[in-house]
């Protein structure tokens, strides 16, 4: 199955290849925005709809309306998963069999902080620092502001204007998985919000961890993505034994 990996905020495709060592059954597809890891030449993107509307493009572009297809989205990434598959429906494009929301906000989560259009530096590698995951003295590095922090600022733009999704108006037909870290409490708090949108039973996965979990339990993610992949073929096949059945039998 293709599975296709959106990033977090300041983060990349890069750090999806090393899946490809673990899961050596499935078609690894690292998507990446303008501006970031393999389309680092490319200007940044500032505006919601543009992001959204780029990688939808990327994914379409790479599917057709017959193979099964999955995709897995951290932070970021995770919330862009459910405007994602809004365009796909909105634009009748074939569902993914799978997706899997890590380290997801909501769609209608406001931020307990001050638009980081109007933060200095300082104050953006505070609220970076304090999501933990990177050391202080690397955020403080003038290689680090040069080059990744104006990403990591066009990322946190791009969600402080993202648009409101209402999950009554906007149901999912796919099955759908939440993978979080049990000390990331605000994603953890933004589960039972997020399974609404799916008009199937959403399951819950912790990992010990903070929003960052993946990073120290990597072959434990891996494992189960390979797992939960493994039962949504198994439920495929089953579905096309019965639909050649049934056509016999007519």
């Amino acid at each position: 199955m293709k599975l296709f990996c959106l990033h977090h905020a300041g983060g990349n495709g890069y750090s999806y290849y090393q899946w490809k060592r673990i899961l050596k059954n499935q078609d690894i597809i690292p998507i990446d925005l303008p501006g970031h890891g393999s389309r680092i030449e490319e200007d940044l993107l500032v505006d919601f709809e543009e992001a959204v509307d780029d990688i939808f493009k990327q994914i379409e572009s790479k599917i057709n309306n017959c193979e099964p297809y999955a995709i897995w989205g951290h932070s970021m990434g995770g919330l862009f998963i459910l405007y994602i598959l809004d365009k796909i429906k909105k634009n009748s494009i074939k569902m993914p069999r799978l997706v899997i929301l890590s380290g997801a906000s909501t769609p209608n989560e406001k931020p307990d902080r001050k638009q980081v259009s109007q933060m200095d530096d300082d104050e953006l590698i505070d609220m970076i620092y304090n999501q933990g995951g990177t050391a202080k003295s690397l955020l403080q590095t003038p290689e680090f502001k040069e080059c990744f922090l104006p990403i990591i600022r066009a990322d946190y733009t791009i969600l402080d204007n993202k648009k409101e999704l209402d999950s009554k108006e906007s149901q999912f037909d796919t099955r759908a998985f939440i993978f979080n870290g049990t000390k990331d409490i605000s994603a953890c708090e933004c589960e039972e919000e997020l399974k609404q949108f799916f008009t199937e039973e959403v399951e819950a996965v912790h990992y010990d961890g903070g929003h960052f979990y993946f990073e120290s339990q990597l072959e434990n993610v891996c494992h189960k993505i390979e797992e939960v992949i493994a039962k949504t073929n198994k439920v495929i096949f089953e579905e096309i034994e019965s639909e050649e059945e049934n056509a016999i039998n007519f």
